[in-house]
This record gives C-alpha cells, sequence and structure tokens, in this order.
C-alpha cells in the first residue's frame, strides 16, 4: 500500500520530469518546423498532467488517508508510469536533436 506521501512525493517527480520535457519540447519544436503542431499538443496534455498532480501534492495528507490502499497503490503506480513515459518521450526528443542534419517530422 502506498502512503498520502509517497502519492505526493510521486507527483513531484512527474511535475519535475515534465519541466524538463517540457523545456526540451520548446526546443525540438524550434528547430523542427514540422513538428510544432503536435508537440504543442504534447505540451498542452503534460501541462494538464501537471495540474492535475499539483492538486494532489498540495492535497491534505489526512484528506488522502480515507482513500482505501488498493486506491492509493493505484495512484501509486500510475504516477511511477506516467513519470516513465515523461522521461522517454524527453530520451526520445534529446535522441532526435542529437542526430546531424536537419530535423524531420
Amino acid at each position: 500500500m502506498a502512503d498520502p506521501l509517497s502519492i505526493a512525493s510521486g507527483a513531484l517527480a512527474v511535475i519535475g520530469a515534465v519541466a524538463k520535457v517540457s523545456s526540451l519540447i520548446v526546443k525540438f519544436a524550434r528547430d523542427c518546423n514540422g513538428a510544432r503542431a503536435d508537440l504543442i499538443q504534447v505540451k498542452r496534455e503534460l501541462s494538464d498532467l501537471v495540474s492535475i498532480l499539483e492538486f494532489i501534492e498540495d492535497d491534505d495528507t489526512e484528506a488522502a488517508k480515507v482513500l482505501p490502499g488498493r486506491l492509493q497503490s493505484l495512484i501509486h503506480d500510475m504516477l511511477v508510469h506516467c513519470n516513465e513515459i515523461v522521461k522517454q518521450i524527453g530520451e526520445t526528443i534529446t535522441k532526435c536533436r542529437s542526430k546531424p542534419g536537419s530535423l524531420l517530422w
């Protein structure tokens, strides 16, 4: 079972990862005009995710304790998965930016 503090710290970890990836998205979109529309949408989705996670992070841990243990566990697992996906997005963008030549989307 995940405790409310681990859920809040998981939310904070994803927020940090999104901040890093968002700056990569902006840089990549500048370098690759064809990717702008898609990357703007990805950035919006990440911003929406951060908004939700900020509510979780700011939530009173006492209120989070009323969540059933199974639900706390599921939320924690989802946060871990979100963090992994956001990091994969960042790694993919970094890999694409490191290739020589002009960027194509």
